[in-house]
Formats: structure tokens, sequence, C-alpha cells
């Protein structure tokens, strides 16, 4: 039920219209209690009793802090810390037989990052319990997230600002967005994908390529546009929630794809593991001792395995604790480990003979690497487990390469002609969107100072294309939300 919630009608024509509703009439003193009710309910809508887990972490993550603040002691710290990640640990990763909670291990981070940023001194503790239940629940980033921090959102969360008419336009063009993004393009990819990862031993060469691709379109359209859901979401009670995607398939290389993709996530490790561990005692002093007696560069690499490893050991458990998901996340450790090392003498490199890093073709190559290097991450993340996975990639060197394409095997994937036009022009259409962003030319701000004829036809025509272009209907089933199920 609530992989779909936001995709589905209770969600954006009931739920939230209701809540945005109640908010408006409410007095000012009053709206956080009422956006906090808000979330429960809706917590309890998706997992019904298992509401009481984050109930039990909203109140052992307040007081929690509040000790923290006033005795200034570890144990106050660590105790709730190990409690939290037990708790979380214990849903998602022992085999007890438990259901685990929707949002769990969004909630859990952020509150962890809570209690870290308080007993660092990064933000002042909530003084009202409702803040805390707020902040751990609001019901847009239930299901998905983006994971927040308390410094970043506790100004815009806790503001209350009445309900404006520009406020709800522009929410609603970005919820629209994130429709158009996951109903017209993701879901159909969905039963693509499906049919070649779940048959992955009927395909090779060109086929397993095509299952790579699609997946990863598949799977950054509908989490960017649950994110757009979630932004609009917020938008419309005037809070700005972080963003968690800039553009990822315009990136240099695989440290930048982590940068521009799940950025919520990769702030999270980055404030709380990477820069911890590389400011720690063992790294200072690994540091004099090394560039004694080895040389920088040398003491460098060594620095980046101290603080990568933990980081990207993390993400892959974060994601699941299959091993595929284990080695995704040794994946992008080794490659950005050697991005590290390597970026420094490749640049000496390409200046000595003289190779221009901004042409185009340069570009065009770099691109084209990154690009391939992501498809290959994605194919280990979707497989059932790392022996699937590792078996597609290597069949697409068995054979020939286009051995059985044809028009037929293109329809065998259980998506037709017309479904093929609306992905392509679907995707055509959010890269033309991405480009404009990247160049810093388009976006919902700039789209209502355009002129209103111009502003409205592109509303609508987003609108109408969602109601008349969307996956659902005969034919067509629910398609779970993938990052709900981390």
């Amino acid at each position: 039920m609530g992989g779909n919630m936001y995709s589905g009608a209770f969600y954006c024509f009931i739920f939230l219209p209701v809540s945005i509703i109640v908010y408006a009439l409410t007095p000012r003193r009053f709206r956080g209690k009422v956006l906090t009710l808000f979330s429960l309910f809706y917590f309890f809508v998706l997992s019904r009793f298992l509401v009481l887990v984050p109930i039990i972490t909203i109140i052992v993550t307040h007081f929690a802090a509040k000790l923290i603040e006033k005795k200034k002691k570890k144990v106050f710290f660590f105790v709730p810390f190990i409690l939290l990640f037990g708790a979380l640990a214990c849903f998602k990763y022992f085999p007890l037989g438990l259901t685990a909670p929707i949002g769990i291990s969004f909630y859990t981070m952020a509150a962890a990052g809570y209690l870290l940023d308080v007993y660092w001194k990064r933000t002042e503790t909530n003084e009202k319990l409702e803040h805390t239940a707020l902040f751990l629940t609001f019901f847009p980033v239930i299901i998905e997230g983006p994971i927040l921090r308390q410094p970043e959102i506790r100004e815009t969360l806790f503001k209350f600002e009445n309900i404006s008419l520009i406020n709800i336009e522009k929410g609603a063009v970005r919820i629209a967005w994130g429709l158009f993004k996951k109903l017209v393009i993701a879901d159909r990819l969905s039963v693509a994908v499906s049919t070649i990862f779940d048959n992955y031993q009927n395909y090779h060469g060109f086929m397993i390529v095509m299952g790579a691709v699609m997946y990863t379109f598949q799977l950054y359209l509908e989490f960017s546009g649950v994110m757009d859901i979630v932004v609009g979401s917020g938008w419309c009670f005037g809070i700005k929630l972080p963003e968690n995607f800039r553009q990822p398939f315009f990136s240099e290389d695989a440290s930048d794809f982590w940068k521009r993709w799940h950025i919520s996530l990769g702030a999270w490790f980055r404030e709380y593991i990477f820069y911890p561990i590389s400011v720690s005692g063992v790294v200072k002093k690994w540091m004099v001792f090394g560039r004694k007696r080895f040389g920088r560069w040398f003491t460098n690499f060594v620095v980046s395995v101290l603080c990568l490893f933990p980081v990207w050991l993390c993400n892959g458990i974060w994601h699941g604790s299959g091993d595929n998901f284990i080695f995704y996340g040794m994946y992008y450790f080794v490659l950005i480990l050697f991005e590290t090392s390597a970026k420094q003498p490749w640049h000496k490199l390409m200046k000595k003979i003289h190779v221009n890093v901004k042409a185009p073709w340069y570009i065009a190559i770099r691109t084209v690497k990154v690009l391939a290097l992501i498809f290959i991450g994605e194919t280990i993340f979707r497989a059932n487990n790392l022996s699937e996975g590792l078996s597609m990639i290597g069949s697409i060197f068995k054979g020939g390469f286009f051995d059985g394409v044809s028009a037929q095997a293109f329809l065998d994937l259980r998506i037709d002609a017309m479904d093929y036009l609306a992905i392509g022009v679907g995707l055509f259409v959010v890269f033309l969107i991405d480009l404009l962003k990247e160049k810093n030319r388009f976006d919902v701000e700039k789209l209502f100072t355009m002129k209103t004829p111009v502003k409205w036809a592109i509303c609508y025509a987003l609108i109408f294309s969602v109601i008349i272009f969307g996956a659902y209907g005969d034919g067509y089933g629910d398609v779970a939300l993938i990052y709900a199920g981390f």
C-alpha cells in the first residue's frame, strides 16, 4: 500500500489537500501540532501499528538530545545511538520475521544526525516534542526521504507560514513534474526491466545493456520524481526541503555523480563519518608519520582509504544486507579511491601532452565512460544477488552483441510501440529540462516569471501529459517505490 501512495489518488487528491486546508484554518501557534498529527496519521495509514516505532524514536531522540545538551556526557549520546541503530538492524538485517516500518532508514539517520549535531554543538535542541516529531516524520519525507539535517531544515520547518497561492501553484507544478517522471516513464520502464532481470539467462549482448540502461533511467526518474513530489508538497506549506538530485548524468566522474545523486545520503555520510574520521587522531598521526617515511602521495592515498572505506561500506549496507549491495558500495569505493589518487597525475599528463580537457571530444569520451560505470553499478544494484549481477555483466560479451535483437524481441518485453514512444518522448523532455537546469536556464521559479500564456501553456501541457499518458488503468499494474524498501 505504502509503496504506491505518492502516485495514487489518496495522497495527491485527498490527504495533501485536506492537510493544507486544515493547516490554513489552524491558528499559527497550533500548526506544528497539526502537521505532526497528520504525519503520524499518514504513517499509520501506511504501516498501521508500526507507527509505535517512529513514536518511540521521537521520544528517545528528543529527551536524549536534552540530556546531551545539559549533561554533556558521551553516555547520553552512545546509548540512544545504539538503541536507534539496533532497532534499525533488527527490522532490516536480522531474520526475526519483523516487517520494517516505512521510512525507518530515513528517520533513524535523521535522528542520529540530530543527536550528533547537538553533541558537537552545531544546533540547539528542540524545545517542543512536536518539533522533534515533525523533524523526524514530516509526512512528505516519510517514504523516501530526503534525510533531513536539523541545522539545515530548522529555520524553514518551524516557521509555520501562512498558506499562499503562489506557493500552492509552485508546489502543484513540482508535484505534476514528479508524477510525469514516475507515471509516464519510470512505471513503463519497470515492466521491461523486470522482464530482462527476472529472465536474464535468456538475454545477452545488447539486450543486457538495454536492461541496465533502462533500469538506471527507471531508478532515476522514479526516485527523482518522488523527490519532486516531496519538495513540491513542502512548498505548499512554505517549507523548503533539501534537493536530493542535481542532474547526475552530467557528472564528470564517479565522485561528482555521488555529489548529484541522493544528495542527502551522501551529505549524511560526509558530515557524520567522512569528516570525523579525516580529523581523527589516528589520521593526524599517520599523516605526520607517513609524510616522513613514504612521501605525500602514498600518505594521502592511505588517508583516502581510511576515510572512504567506512563511508562506502555503510552506503552499501544502508541499501540492504545482500551481497550485491555490499559489492555496490565497494565498487564505488574503488572507483572514487582511484579517481582521488589519479586525478592530479592525470591532469599533469594531459597538460604535458597538450590535451585540452575542455574540448567537446574529451568531454564526450568522459561522459560515455561515466555513464558506462554508472550502468554497471546499477546492474549489480538491481540484480537479485551478486552472482546474478556479475553473470549479467559477463553475458554482455557472450555471442554476437546484436544476436536476437529484433522488433519482436522489444515487444516481448511486455511494452508496445506506444509505450516506447511515450518513454522516448518523455526521456527527451526530461533530458531537455535537465540540460537547461544544468546551464541554469530553467527551474520552477523561472517558469513563474514567464509571460502568463507561456507559463500556463507549459503547466497545462504537463498536467494533461500525466492524465493522458500516465501508465495506470487497464494493462498497467501498480509499481512499488524502489527506495521505499531501503
